[in-house]
């Protein structure tokens, strides 16, 4: 692996600035639900036909976007893998053609052009997928998660204060507390109870977000609060950035009115 990362050195640069427009580009996948959320939520019981068509066309604006920052950053990727590999493939080349005939017969013909065939392309396959998802596939797992718990505990707390039913209102406050339940032990505690390793990593702060959701939906439910009708502010609520790492959690009844 550092022989790998010797022949990388000189592509850093390139490789940083690819990565950097996958990242642009995962984000504005990840910002179309929220779009489409805030459009049918709030812009359409408005009528307002120009308000639809402006985040309408803010929509098919983050859809080009992703598309056009993932295949350039794709290409990008290709450009990185196809070079290093070419000079992995030379460099293994040069020092076949010195060896010696019995270094030859002890590594075998067959064998070194397997090296010089189906391993340099395997290196090839790895620096690509290395850079095309070892960006990609983390920002999507770790923001498909917040945005899930989001939107659930944000439509528990509308349908919570707009049913007049007990038993709707306990079932959707049941399902905001199983909802970040859920999550908070399949990252930090399915490995403790059940002894398999998952090999993922906790988002960055997710006890706080879920508890501090978690916290919205029960005190909607106890009429302690109102249910925010804003998405963009509950979303900021719930992922309030200087007490994600130094708390504590913030009721909503002290933070919402401030946002």
């Amino acid at each position: 692996m550092r022989m790998i990362l010797h022949y990388l050195k000189p592509f850093v640069p390139r490789m940083t600035l690819g990565i950097s427009i996958k990242f642009i580009g995962a984000v504005m996948e990840l910002v179309l639900p929220w779009i489409l959320s805030y459009l049918i939520d709030d812009v359409v019981p408005l009528r307002d036909m120009k308000l639809i068509l402006l985040w309408g066309g803010a929509m098919v604006l983050a859809s080009i976007g992703a598309l056009v920052t993932n295949i350039v950053a794709n290409r990008m990727a290709a450009w990185v893998a196809q070079h290093t590999t070419q000079s992995i493939r030379h460099d293994l080349f040069q020092k076949i053609s010195y060896l010696s005939c019995n270094q030859i017969d002890q590594f075998s013909i067959p064998s070194l052009e397997a090296r010089l065939t189906s391993d340099t392309y395997n290196v090839h396959q790895m620096i690509g997928m290395m850079q095309r998802m070892g960006v990609r596939a983390p920002i999507l797992l770790v923001g498909g998660v917040l945005i899930t718990l989001t939107l659930v505990t944000y439509l528990c707390g509308l349908v919570i204060e707009a049913s007049h039913k007990p038993a709707v209102r306990r079932a959707f406050l049941l399902l905001g507390i199983l909802a970040g339940c859920g999550f908070l032990f399949f990252f930090k505690y399915f490995e403790f109870f059940t002894g398999k390793a998952l090999d993922l990593m906790a988002p960055l702060g997710l006890s706080y977000f879920t508890f501090q959701s978690m916290g919205y939906v029960i005190d909607v439910y106890q009429k302690v609060c109102p249910a925010q009708k804003n998405p963009v502010k509950y979303a900021l609520f719930v992922s309030f950035f200087p007490c994600i790492f130094t708390g504590p959690i913030e009721r909503a009844v002290h933070l919402m009115p401030q946002l």
